[in-house]
């Protein structure tokens, strides 16, 4: 009779299933005398546990670990490192909403509120409006000609300052299950405010999100801060170097046989005694530079190895670095070393990454603040906001007066290539030098490119239909003095 079961199977040690239940395991080995791979393996209940970041602890290591603040703050700090320029037909506005800006410390606002979003999972930006704008609790709809006379100040929410109050929960909404208004309870001054105000109103730094369930540890509305996972790593890495200072304060160990040793401290003030002897004897290695003991005493000095220190500091380095998100040369200001080392794979990743902030997290806030201003009466377009205009961010790799030459080269050669498919070099003109810098970005207008054409087709008409009149005017062949034509009318050759 066949016996049924799991013949590799011990009795009393059943091997467990993906969801911890005990049964049969099918997609692993697994080995009865180790235990790999059954209910007795030691990885078998190991799991991982998110340990959250309270607030109050965020703030705390922000304010006081130098890794843990230079997490939160290189990326905002990197992304308006070189600034943006506002594109628009008249210079001059646009130099005068710049200046608005700055004298609103918008771009500092935007990098504290980047940097409390990395620390504490979330920020909101708030601008105080002048006109009739309507009650803070209603929607602010900037396309239906709101009244702003201004744009008085902007202020920096934190996220234990407000709370969801309403969200949208219209599943056909593009904002389903965000909040649509948050109460806004100020911290810090004599007097707190309790406001409620609309999302509209508002520019939200939500934090990262892993589930539409709020976990815990999250303020209410916001998501995780870039300090969740990596605080431990970070009281790693510092005890790391605590232990490496106390290996180096005690590198070198005097040992100092001493003769009686048990019997000198068994005397009620041996140990007294002794103390006072043996630094006495140390003032005297100072004074003389020579180590003084008695004959029968022995005295050796030993040294520990610090072998493989360094190395293990530079893994435990790179570990912070890549938990944190931040590149070694930013955190920690070391240069990059290794063969052919230059840095520009480096610089490559980070201007990279910092693009990506820019364009996704960074352009729609600095695109609304600037339409604020655009919008304002009191403003330097007195309300009227031009029907082109866009923001452009200064790229963080500036060129050399050599390579720009190079590439303005390259550029003229293929405009050439250009004009010879029938381009109108006026365009091409236009787009290179008709803004207020040069421009690589070359402009395709089939209109203008047809017109062209047709007037180039007219033009070669033109020449053929002349060249054709100035053949027809040509005496014929050989008869270049018109004797031929002389006899013909009854006059004699020359």
């Amino acid at each position: 009779m066949a016996k049924r079961g799991n013949p590799n199977m011990r009795k009393g040690a059943p091997s467990i299933n993906p969801n911890g239940r005990a049964g049969v395991r099918t997609d692993g080995l697994i080995n009865q005398y180790t235990a790999h791979g059954t209910a007795d393996d030691r990885r078998t209940y190991t799991r991982h546990v998110t340990r959250y970041i309270p607030y109050e602890r965020a703030v705390d290591l922000r304010r006081g670990n130098w890794i843990a603040k230079r997490i939160c703050e290189w990326l905002p700090k990197e992304c308006f490192s070189k600034g943006y320029t506002l594109k628009l037909e008249d210079k001059e506005i646009a130099e005068e909403v710049n200046a608005f800006a700055e004298s609103l410390c918008l771009e500092e606002k935007l990098i504290d509120a980047g940097a409390m979003e990395r620390a504490c999972g979330g920020a909101i930006l708030f601008p105080v409006l002048d006109g009739a704008i309507g009650d803070l609790s209603e929607p602010l709809d900037l396309d239906a000609a709101p009244r702003i006379l201004g744009v008085r100040a902007i202020h920096l929410l934190e996220p234990r300052e407000l709370s969801a109050v309403t969200y949208y929960d219209d599943i056909a909404h593009s904002k389903f299950r965000r909040p649509e208004r948050y109460r806004v309870m100020t911290i810090g001054g004599r007097r707190p405010t309790s406001t409620v105000i609309h999302e509209s109103r508002l520019v939200v730094f939500s934090g990262d999100r892993v589930s539409n369930e709020d976990q815990p540890g999250q303020q209410d509305g916001f998501g995780d801060g870039k300090l969740v996972g990596v605080e431990e790593i970070i009281h790693d890495y510092g005890l790391a170097w605590g232990s490496a200072a106390t290996i180096l304060h005690n590198f070198s160990e005097r040992i100092q046989a001493i003769e009686g040793l048990e019997k000198i401290l068994a005397h009620k003030d041996g140990a007294a005694v002794l103390a006072a002897n043996l630094k006495r004897l140390d003032m005297l290695r100072s004074t003389l530079r020579t180590r003084v003991v008695s004959a029968s005493a022995a005295l050796t000095e030993s040294a520990k190895s610090v072998a493989g220190l360094a190395d293990m500091l530079v893994q435990m380095a790179q570990l912070v670095s890549g938990a944190g998100d931040i590149p070694m040369t930013h955190l920690f200001g070391m240069s990059p070393a290794g063969m052919n080392a230059t840095g520009e794979f480096d610089l490559h990743g980070i201007h990279k990454r910092v693009a990506a902030e820019q364009k996704y997290k960074y352009r729609g806030p600095v695109e609304w603040f600037n339409r604020l201003i655009l919008l304002s009466a009191e403003g330097p377009t007195n309300g009227q906001e031009p029907d082109v205009w866009s923001v452009e961010w200064v790229p963080l790799k500036q060129q050399s007066e050599a390579e720009i030459a190079t590439t303005r080269n390259v550029q003229s050669q293929t405009d050439e290539r250009y004009c010879n498919m029938g381009m109108p070099a006026e365009n091409i003109l236009r787009d290179r030098f008709g803004g207020d810098t040069y421009s690589m970005e070359t402009t395709f207008d089939e209109a203008a490119f047809e017109a062209q054409k047709k007037a180039d087709e007219a033009a070669a008409a033109e020449v053929q239909a002349a060249m054709r009149q100035l053949d027809e005017k040509q005496p014929p062949p050989g008869d270049e003095d018109g004797t031929e034509d002389d006899r013909a009318n009854g006059h004699p050759a020359a």
